[in-house]
């Protein structure tokens, strides 16, 4: 009696433990697995595999009740293998696209506006060559005047600036300080990507790789501080940018100004060397992450007309800094919708 007792109890904390365990991925199945969890997965289904065997013992061997238990664990089970291989297989794809992919060619030029006595950013093309049917979105590269400094997988995408900004280094074991990037602008009405498949892409300079294993890609590259860019006529710089007019008293960032609270008095650092490093990946489902940056870096070292000319790289950087802006005939937007907030300020021409 006390041994079916037992195996009654045995049972009810299989179906309990496979019920909670089940419930513990609902969290990650909404927000994402990363790779990480690949050892916590294969863990927990080691974990079911000797409730299973354990569960066997407790039935004395007997198949037909053994198997009771088994169909419970084998849920959980399966549900932890699979997600644990799913992560596996798109870690191989990332690690296979990094390593096939190759730049096809490379063209650049400047981008001058008219005001200017120079480029005020850089526009670089390139065809990318890449296994067909790769499924990722691939994210605008971000490029630096300094060393080449190696981002860990799992970092490059909290790495990457995506709105204005300086080169982030919270993932990294140096500390660059605010070094100084040319990017992407993340919110412009600029530059149309007229090939946008989805509307939401039509202003972005991400893209999903094609299935013939070619893209043609066009980045128009700004200084890093630049946070919003409607025309040239019109932009926007993050509120971290020095030079910046600080808030009076009683008045607010939606004036033009920055609170003292995001102000930096600390001159950025244009360049750590001469040679161009860049930072660019592909992101796809169950965190695959294809890291392309040395691909972009060593054709832009030899390339590049900006490799080993940091006076050039850093005459584009000031030239869209406050002071620069007011010399170019640009002074405060008026307030408004699509102008300052706390985290911009913008100029008009």
């Amino acid at each position: 009696m006390m041994a079916q007792f037992a195996r009654g109890l045995f049972f009810f904390t299989i179906v309990a433990i496979s019920v909670v365990a089940l419930l513990v991925l609902l969290p990650f199945l909404k927000e994402g697995f990363s790779r990480g969890e690949i050892p916590l997965l294969l863990g927990g289904a080691a974990f079911f595999l000797a409730m299973g065997f354990f569960w066997w013992l407790a039935v004395a061997r007997q198949r037909a009740k053994a198997f009771l238990g088994w169909a419970v664990l084998s849920l959980p089970l399966a549900a932890y293998l699979g997600m644990a291989g799913a992560l596996g297989l798109a870690y191989w794809k990332g690690e296979r696209l990094s390593a096939v992919a190759a730049l096809e060619s490379f063209r650049e030029e400047p981008l001058v506006w008219p005001g200017f006595d120079g480029p005020v950013g850089w526009k670089v093309a390139v065809v990318l060559r890449h296994p067909g049917g790769s499924e990722a979105l691939l994210a605008p590269p971000e490029i630096r005047m300094g060393p080449s400094i190696a981002v860990p997988h799992a970092a490059i995408s909290a790495t990457l600036t995506w709105g204005g900004g300086y080169f982030k280094d919270a993932h990294l074991n140096v500390k660059p300080g605010p070094l100084v990037l040319l990017k992407t602008v993340g919110f412009q009405h600029f530059h149309e990507n007229t090939d946008a498949e989805n509307p939401i892409y039509r202003f972005s300079a991400s893209k999903r790789l094609s299935s013939d294993g070619r893209d043609e890609l066009t980045y128009y590259l700004y200084p890093g501080h630049v946070e919003y860019l409607r025309d040239e006529r019109m932009l926007c710089l993050a509120s971290e940018t020095p030079g910046l007019p600080a808030c009076a008293d009683e008045q607010t960032p939606e004036e033009g100004c920055v609170a003292q609270g995001r102000r930096t008095s600390e001159d950025p650092i244009y360049n750590d060397g001469s040679s161009l490093s860049a930072l660019w990946a592909a992101f796809g489902q169950h965190d695959m992450t294809a890291d392309l940056s040395q691909h972009l870096t060593d054709v832009m070292r030899s390339e590049s007309s900006l490799q080993d000319n940091p006076d050039l790289w850093v005459a584009i950087q000031k030239r869209l800094e406050p002071q620069a802006l007011k010399q170019a005939g640009y002074d405060l937007c008026p307030p408004g919708d699509d102008s300052h907030t706390a985290f911009r300020v913008c100029y008009c021409r």
